[in-house]
């Protein structure tokens, strides 16, 4: 990949979020730290308390003995500590978690934090920090621990660690947790119980107790200890004997799971790497019935995979499905299709049920043994019975299932899901055009203004593209709901199909509900209590004569009448500038495959992108102070082609740290070192000139490409570096030595103008360009740059229209970039082992482009982030246009009124937008964005207002 940022977009699934690895359980019990049943621990905790007040209580916080811990957190009281030390704090390693039984009455979830501090800990980057978060009512927060590393290693898996990097659970010289008091709404009272270490297998959830019938053997395959009654534990090394009448008698597998979503299938056996497993049961000759849970192993890299499922005889599953089919909606992307539900059980029967499935089948025995054997499939349990009672076996396998879908229920700690409002004289749904600033969620529902909008009244440039929005709360089932939009009429017709249709899904995340993604249809089956937005991507033909066009908006519910609202198009009489002095992206990742490459490519352009990722060179050996590089010019043909770097102020972005990390690891012979200890490659004075040579080569091959590009000369620079950062010093010493080279468009990206107690400010004067986030820590920087006339670039902003479009104007930056197009960034809660499945509530795998199928144009779906974004990079089209026209119009003495006007409008949105916006909302400098999230601000409501009053100037300048 080219750039190795970690995500900024990482989202907790559950309370325990682990590396999905197979561990070895060291410890046989939980071990309880406190559970408040002796004034002396009460006392422990106190010494070293801060800004809490403690006593013991019997409440209703017990969940352990006949006492909890009250903790009251007073209004105003700023932080508060609490720490556990002495011989509590030693001798944890084995353990999987630390775990907190919290009761909490106030409504809103509150954030807590806990470090772990070894003998080797000292400041932040040396610590391993958490931030589980207390939710209202009764919490058993779960911290993770056997994967505690230090902070300053963000970024690295467990398995590149050294031994230095993991804190020593052993020799903890303090856990400290901390969480700020309230500023409002009075003290915050916790009551603490039962705090406890807890072992792998511990970590579970609700018990289940199976009525087994008589004469049924049950099996809990992948552990060590039985975690339900009856079920005999079958642990991965358990080879099939006479003696004990099971076990395993092929295949290598290994236990997986972590007891999630429900202890009874929770846990397993697999062979990861996609051999046959097969185990087996010592029966007498006969009929049987057989309960066997187990699911699909997806490995979406395996060449030549077969998957197979089979009790005795009998095959419940077989494929083997090219590498295509297996990057299709029938494996990786299977859950693309499942609409978000908030029926009762709608988690549970839309994908728990599918990602753990069940299996009963009826089998005959010959030869003394029952055989299961699985091919990329897990076993989890198995039940087998005589088939002769059929009843008792329905009652069992019913069982099972009503009280897996409890015991996962009581896993989900779920927001609270509002309904959208109802005011008399709505019907079973109400439709409405929106506000351009409303963002939606399935509890989103119309304003009293959106209600009364009944018409759509939209104006562009030929060869613009433009979005427009209805939405629809559905206060009862609606059944199908189709939108459509139909041709304009005008000078010319604009036909129905120049617009691309959407619906806007949502996707469970944690706790809440977000945007899962665009789908590319024009119709929803409409659940009650959700609201739903429909989109049209609208692209104005480039040979659209002025003037006005008039069509319809339709929306036809499957109960009830069709609604319409008359829609308006203005096409303006002069065309936007194709080639803006703008270097506008997303961090990116090549595909490998050239027509998803293509396509992701056209997507970008037609967002209005000028800019993306290209691949720096490969280094294959060195001789002497020669470097042997390759460079991929088909890329770069494809970019140059498909209308990127139009103008020289639109680079494109590559690196150059990664060259140096590889000359120094692979031909100076520093090895690991270079990531274990980043800088140390510096020393060697053998790196500059091959560093030098690279960069000389690259910048010639670049040249032939006719292709403007800015070259990363560190990203993200910090004084605790992981291996893609460098510190300051040597931030600016590889600055020094890329422009000593003759290059001219090397950058960085500072995270502000501090950086580990230093002045990270020195980079605007020793790096070409500068990008930075906009905000109140980076003012610095920023003000340096634009100074210095040097290009300013913005980064991490968000994906908000003022931040791409006006403010770019505003403040002189020419470049806006944003992690990250469609980053894969693979995870899932609990053990649950397809981490690299898309679309689905419990895995990491999202984006602004989610990854899909190859059926979709990009092999992806996207957000309407991006809609938001080509919104904002319009806006810059149209005051670039407009400071064009300007120029020109101000030698023509004719146009003086017209001049005058568009100078007022610019002052005007010089004093309307500060350099810092508040973000809070107060019309004055302030803080600027926070990193990601946005220049949310008043002055970000009047954007289309903005736009209209340019679009006017121009036309007024050109006259």
């Amino acid at each position: 990949m080219l750039f190795a940022r970690p995500s900024l977009m990482l989202i907790a699934l559950a309370a325990l979020v682990t590396q999905n690895t197979l561990i070895g359980v060291e410890r046989t019990a939980p071990r309880t730290l406190y559970d408040f049943e002796q004034v002396a621990e009460l006392e422990e905790l106190r010494a070293k308390a801060e800004n809490v007040v403690l006593d013991l209580v019997q409440d209703n916080g017990v969940t352990r003995g006949r006492n909890c811990c009250r903790m009251v957190f007073k209004q105003g009281g700023g932080d508060a500590v609490l720490q556990i030390t002495g011989a509590r704090a030693k001798d944890w390693s084995g353990y999987a978690a630390v775990v907190f039984d919290i009761y909490q009455e106030r409504t809103e979830k509150w954030p807590m934090h806990v470090e772990l501090w070894d003998q080797a800990s000292t400041n932040y980057h040396t610590r391993c920090t958490y931030d589980p978060v207390v939710r209202p009512g009764r919490n058993t927060v779960v911290v993770a621990i056997d994967r505690a590393k230090r902070n300053g290693k963000e970024g690295r898996d467990w398995s590149e660690l050294e031994p230095q990097d993991k804190i020593d659970l052993d020799a903890l010289k303090m856990v400290k947790i901390f969480l700020s008091c309230p500023t409002a709404g009075g003290d915050l009272v916790w009551w603490v119980d039962n705090i406890r270490l807890l072992t792998s297998d511990a970590v579970n959830g609700p018990p289940l107790k199976v009525d087994l019938p008589p004469g049924a053997k049950a099996f809990a395959l992948g552990r060590a200890t039985s975690e339900v009654t009856g079920f005999t534990p079958v642990p991965a090394d358990a080879v099939f004997s006479s003696a004990t009448g099971f076990g395993n008698e092929s295949g290598s597998p290994q236990a997986m799971g972590k007891g999630w979503p429900d202890v009874l299938t929770g846990r397993g056996l697999l062979d990861p790497a996609g051999g046959t497993t097969r185990f087996a049961i010592a029966l007498p000759d006969g009929d049987y019935r057989v309960w066997l849970a187990g699911g699909m192993a997806i490995d979406a890299e395996a060449p030549d995979a077969s998957y197979a499922l089979r009790i005795g005889d009998h095959v419940l599953y077989e494929d083997k499905p090219t590498p295509e089919q297996v990057r299709s909606e029938k494996y990786l992307y299977r859950f693309l299709g499942t609409h978000y539900s908030e029926r009762d059980h709608a988690l549970w029967l839309d994908y728990i049920d599918r990602m753990y499935p069940t299996y009963e089948q009826r089998v005959t025995v010959r030869g003394g043994k029952l055989v299961i054997s699985a091919t990329r499939f897990w076993l989890s349990a198995v039940v087998v019975m005589p088939a002769r009672d059929e009843a008792a076996f329905k009652t069992m396998t019913a069982q099972i299932r009503t009280q897996r879908m409890q015991a996962f229920a009581k896993t989900l700690t779920p927001d609270p899901q509002r309904k959208p409002q109802r005011i008399p004289g709505d019907g079973p749904g109400v439709a409405f055009i929106p506000d351009v600033t409303t963002s939606f969620r399935p509890d989103t529902g119309p304003t009293e203004a959106e209600r009364k909008r009944t018409s759509y009244d939209l104006a562009a440039a030929p060869g613009q593209r433009l979005v427009l929005r209805l939405g629809l709360t559905a206060f009862e089932a609606l059944g199908e709901c189709r939108f459509a939009l139909s041709p304009l009429t005008g000078p010319t017709t604009i036909p129905a199909s120049a617009a691309r249709l959407y619906v806007m899904d949502y996707r469970v995340r944690g706790d809440g509900v977000q945007e899962s993604a665009l789908k590319p249809v024009d119709r929803i089956t409409a659940e009650r209590g959700i609201t739903w937005c429909f989109h049209a991507w609208l692209g104005v033909p480039d040979d659209a004569p002025p003037g006005d066009y008039a069509g319809t908006v339709t929306l036809t519910p499957g109960v009830g009448k069709a609604l319409s609202f008359p829609l308006k198009l203005t096409v303006h009489p002069f065309r936007l500038r194709a080639d803006l002095p703008l270097s506008l992206g997303m961090y990116y990742d090549v595909p490998v495959d050239e027509r998803t490459h293509l396509e992701q490519l056209r997507f970008m352009r037609e967002i209005g992108f000028t800019a993306t990722a290209v691949p720096a060179g490969n280094i294959s050996g060195v001789t002497g102070e020669r470097v042997r590089v390759g460079f991929n010019e088909p890329v770069y043909r494809r970019v140059k082609t498909a209308g990127f770097g139009r103008h020289p102020q639109q680079l494109q972005m590559s690196n150059s740290l990664g060259a140096a990390r590889r000359i120094a690891a692979a031909h100076l012979g520093f090895g690991p070192r270079v990531d274990q200890r980043p800088g140390c490659e510096m020393e060697d004075p053998r790196l500059k000139p091959l560093y030098q040579d690279y960069l000389r080569q690259y910048a010639e091959f670049v040249k032939t490409t006719n292709l403007p590009v800015a070259i990363e000369i560190v990203d993200e620079p910090r004084e605790v570096p992981n291996p893609w950062n460098r510190n300051l010093a040597d931030t600016n010493r590889y600055a020094d030595w890329m422009r000593e080279a003759g290059i001219t468009t090397g950058f960085v990206t500072p995270m502000g103008d501090v950086g580990g107690g230093k002045d990270y400010s020195s980079i605007a004067d020793h790096a070409s360009i500068v990008s930075t986030h906009a905000g109140k820590g980076s003012e610095r920087l920023m003000r340096k740059t634009l100074a210095a006339g040097k290009p300013l670039w913005i980064y991490n902003v968000g994906m908000d229209r003022l931040s791409w479009g006006f403010y770019l104007g505003r403040i002189g930056a020419v470049g806006h970039w944003e992690w990250h197009f469609n980053w894969y960034e693979p995870g899932s809660t609990q053990g649950y082992p397809n981490s690299g499945e898309w679309f689905n509530p419990f895995t990491t795998c999202d984006g602004f482009a989610p990854r899909a199928s190859a059926s979709y144009p990009g092999s992806m779906l996207f957000k309407s982030a991006y809609f938001t974004v080509a919104e904002g990079i319009a806006d810059a089209a149209y005051l670039t246009t407009l400071t064009d026209a300007l120029q020109k119009a101000a030698r023509d003495p004719r146009k003086a009124e017209a001049v005058t006007a568009a100078r007022a409008f610019i002052a005007e949105l010089e004093r309307a937008i500060p350099f810092l916006p508040d973000v809070h909302g107060l019309a004055s400098e302030a803080d600027g964005a926070l990193v990601g999230q946005g220049l949310h601000t008043p002055a970000g409501e009047r954007c289309e207002e903005w736009r209209r009053r340019v679009a006017q100037l121009i036309i007024a300048l050109g006259r």
